[in-house]
């Protein structure tokens, strides 16, 4: 399974969102993101996005479509204000590569490692690679981030492509997919063994859509974002 390489980022101050589920029907959606956005002051270093920007990402061709073009307004003012955009790749949008950002304001990254005052570390991810015991998950995450596998699925016509997505969101309803996911899917022994490889005490994820945190047992801690409705708030580091 490819990871992309870990970025290592020290910044004063950063706003974090995470599992916005963005969705093309669900245009009023994007806008209100965009606004939030667009209200981030020129202090803000960084602005990153924990996985899941959009609910089933296809491809470039999604940058073409009109209603995201609030959001790449948005990346436009965040630049103008030197405003760091990063997304992190969630299990919505792994087909996401730091190719489909040439040319925007934009990153793309798996993991983050943010630096702070006093030595102090936190690990960022989408935090779906800890959810061990929810196996079937696993191992449809480990077939889609295999090369040859997303060579494939992104060398199909567009239109197959819209139509796949269709069909894997339409196991759900229109607002499940910021729905609570099962907590008990986390291993919290895989978050702690991935801080200790990068020297970090606190990791923060998304993905189980539900604000949380726990001390792990080795002495580290993992917080838990909370999805983004409209109005949500980020969760912001300050150095």
């Amino acid at each position: 399974m490819t990871l992309l390489p870990l970025l290592t980022l020290q910044v004063k101050l950063a706003w974090v969102w995470a599992d916005l589920h963005l969705r093309d029907d669900q245009p009023d959606e994007i806008q209100a993101f965009a606004k939030q956005l667009q209200a981030v002051p020129a202090e803000v270093d960084s602005v990153i996005v924990l996985g899941d920007l959009f609910d089933a990402w296809i491809g470039p061709e999604t940058w073409q479509n009109s209603a995201f073009q609030p959001l790449l307004k948005s990346f436009g003012i965040l630049a103008k204000q030197q405003t760091r955009l990063i997304l992190v790749r969630g299990n919505r949008d792994v087909l996401l590569n730091p190719k489909d950002a040439v040319g925007l304001p934009a990153e793309v990254v798996d993991r983050i490692l943010l630096t702070a005052g006093l030595g102090e570390k936190i690990l960022l991810s989408h935090g779906d690679e800890y959810c061990l015991n929810d196996q079937p998950y696993q191992r449809l995450r480990r077939t889609l981030r295999r090369p040859w596998v997303r060579f494939i699925l992104r060398s199909l016509p567009f239109s197959l492509r819209n139509r796949i997505a269709a069909r894997m969101r339409g196991h759900s309803q229109r607002a499940v997919g910021r729905k609570p996911l099962d907590v008990l899917a986390l291993s919290p022994d895989a978050a702690q063994m991935a801080l200790s490889k990068v020297g970090a005490g606190r990791a923060v994820i998304g993905h189980l859509h539900v604000a949380s945190e726990q001390n792990l047992a080795f002495g580290g801690i993992l917080q838990v974002l909370p999805a983004w409705a409209p109005g949500v708030p980020a969760w912001r580091f300050e150095n």
